[in-house]
């Protein structure tokens, strides 16, 4: 399957969710989800595609990415987008923590717009504890720790690109649905990737 869109067809509207550990990136997506758009999280195709024994360090991450081959996964990802039933040509993708993999991805498929979702520290851990993940942080030292990686490995960068719009995420589900709708909303949407089905 070809990364790029069949000829004659719609433009596709691809997003980005980024943000730090337990900020809300898997709940943004599961909105996205229900809206009708096709998504992909990348955590999900890293266990499938660079199986790896937790815990794991981003540095450890990035080391099999690269070993794998960047531009390789990210037209992986978009074929697993293109491969999804869904209405229209909206696309999501969550979990990219590099600016490498925007890089790579922007060359495949023009990114229309980043999404990060944001989250105090406090309530970012309290999210991480409730959903037990194993290999997550499990104090604010490691949390803190895990932050620093993060932004180390360029997670800070994605703020400075003029196509980033953030939402805060510091209440309910419903909240986070409805400043989802304002930044994302159909309208815009339709706008920039033609009608949608």
């Amino acid at each position: 399957m070809s990364v790029l869109a069949p000829r004659g067809a719609q433009p596709c509207h691809l997003l980005l969710i980024v943000g730090l550990k337990g900020s809300g990136k898997t709940t943004a997506l599961g909105i996205l989800r229900s809206w009708g758009f096709a998504v992909v999280e990348m955590s999900a195709i890293l266990k499938e595609r660079l199986p790896l024994s937790m815990p794991v360090s981003n540095d450890t991450i990035e080391a099999r990415i690269s070993a794998y081959g960047r531009h390789r996964l990210m037209a992986e990802v978009l074929e697993c987008l293109d491969a999804q039933e869904v209405q229209g040509r909206i696309q999501a993708i969550s979990g990219m923590r590099s600016p490498l993999d925007l890089r790579a991805l922007d060359l495949l498929r023009p990114i229309t717009q980043i999404i990060e979702i944001r989250a105090s520290f406090d309530l970012r851990l309290l999210r991480i504890l409730e959903r037990g993940r194993l290999g997550d942080c499990q104090t604010r030292v490691q949390l803190r720790q895990s932050d620093r990686q993060e932004s180390a490995w360029g997670l800070d960068t994605f703020t400075g690109d003029p196509r980033v719009s953030p939402v805060f995420n510091e209440s309910t589900v419903e909240a986070l649905r409805e400043s989802l709708n304002r930044v994302v909303g159909i309208p815009s949407i339709s706008h920039a990737a033609g009608e949608l089905t």
